[in-house]
């Protein structure tokens, strides 16, 4: 397993229903379908028509508010499809409370070396989020379906 990314995020005014207590998390088994086989004017992701490159970013946000907390690695001429085996580590602290407008927000995109081209996003509010496999539908069609672990009693990084 590779390296794990240690991300705390305060949480102090999220409710998370779900996942009742606080404490570290895994996200795990990330995997990916339907995603935009081109640009929605047709043309390819890729000059020359390659496939493209799937990375996704994790966010949380709150009032307006975004905020990064996972970013994958870029799966290179993934096509439609792709799935990551790495396992993120993240932090909900007490005291959690409810908040109707917090939200876990993923972003699809097609990482390039020149700039990256955005794809499809989808969120799901963060009371919704259960241990076990979640899943959100994106508004262009993109799957994305994902492990959430724990509690854990304290923050470690996986070799």
């Amino acid at each position: 397993m590779s390296k794990a990314v240690l991300i705390l995020v305060l949480l102090s005014s999220f409710a998370v229903a779900s996942l009742p207590e606080s404490g570290y998390y895994d996200v795990q088994e990330v995997l990916v379908r339907n995603a935009l086989s081109a640009k929605q004017n047709g043309s390819a992701w890729d000059p020359f028509g390659g496939a493209p490159d799937l990375v996704l970013q994790f966010l949380i946000e709150d009032n307006g508010n975004e905020w990064v907390i996972i970013t994958t690695g870029t799966k290179e001429n993934s096509g439609t499809s792709a799935s990551w085996s790495s396992e993120w580590e993240i932090a909900f602290e007490d005291p959690l409370q409810e908040s109707s407008s917090a939200y876990l927000i993923i972003k699809v995109w097609d990482s390039d070396s020149h700039q990256s081209d955005f794809m499809d996003s989808g969120r799901i509010a963060l009371s919704d989020l259960v241990v076990g496999e979640n899943v959100i539908e994106c508004n262009y069609g993109t799957r994305v379906s994902f492990e959430i672990d724990g509690p854990h009693n304290q923050g470690r990084i996986h070799p």
